[in-house]
């Protein structure tokens, strides 16, 4: 599977455990279910921050690069 791919599978899922938190929320009989759709939802948003750590890295260094004019 190539990234691209594969960023959209994180994605999908990162919104269904976001979505299940959040509904999981406002039942306390589903409390274990809110408990472990927030911890997918931890470990999805790490992987995705590792899918974009390059794209993030150089935003970084743009951002605090000195500009000289020629």
């Amino acid at each position: 599977m190539n990234k691209f791919k594969l960023n959209y599978l994180i994605d999908g899922v990162m919104l269904i455990a976001f979505l299940v938190t959040i509904l999981s929320l406002l039942s306390r009989a589903l409390r274990d279910l809110h408990q472990t759709s927030g911890y997918l939802l931890i470990i999805l948003v790490g992987l995705h921050f590792l899918l974009h750590v390059k794209m993030l890295w150089n935003g970084v260094k743009n951002l605090f690069s000195v500009k000289r004019n020629s």
